[in-house]
């Protein structure tokens, strides 16, 4: 009761929109600071099972704050899982009654985890900036990565988000060439 079974850590890489948006990069990271915290909002809160807490490095002094807690699996869960850690498996075990399956307690690092979708836009940005740009946005693609949608076993959901992507951009450059000049649009 109010103490992790398991813990994981991870930093937002980057953001859409870049401050405040959902993350389209993130990537493993041991952070003791906020084990720490994390550790005193479960005791806090008595919480028994998963949750996921959001901390943000407040810029004024350094601290880390907390942004929100969630009681569910997030967006990008399957960093955690490819980097050995499998909550969905632990909460199941929980709430079944079984024992819990052993698991490491100690995270994998340096592993990616990009929404490909999302990031497409700021990837193509970065690699029209320069030499320094592309490399900087390039790294998590490099490395030990997990995608969002994306495996190489099944392609289908790949495709077919390809596929609406596409006909998204040609349908909102359509639209956007069929405007009136000097008519205001948003996107």
């Amino acid at each position: 009761e109010g103490r992790p079974l398991r813990e994981f850590t991870a930093a937002k890489v980057r953001n859409k929109p870049k401050l405040i948006g959902f993350p389209t990069v993130v990537r493993s990271l041991a952070i003791p600071e906020v084990r720490e915290l994390g550790r005193r909002m479960l005791e806090a809160l008595q919480l028994t099972d998963f949750s996921c807490m959001e901390f943000k490095r407040d810029p004024r002094d350094g601290r880390y704050r907390l942004m929100e807690v969630n009681a569910r699996h997030n967006y990008s869960g399957a960093l955690a899982l490819a980097c050995g850690i499998n909550f969905p498996l632990l909460s199941h075990a929980r709430a079944t009654g079984q024992p819990l399956p052993d698991t490491p307690w100690r995270q994998a690092e340096g592993v990616y985890w990009i929404d490909e979708e999302r990031d497409a836009r700021d990837l193509m940005t970065a690699l029209l900036q320069g030499r320094d740009a592309a490399r900087r946005a390039l790294t998590p693609y490099r490395g030990r990565k997990v995608f969002a949608v994306f495996r190489r076993d099944d392609m289908r959901p790949s495709l077919k988000l390809l596929k609406s992507s596409l006909s998204f951009a040609l349908t909102s450059e359509r639209v956007r060439a069929a405007a009136p000049a000097g008519a205001a649009s948003s996107s």
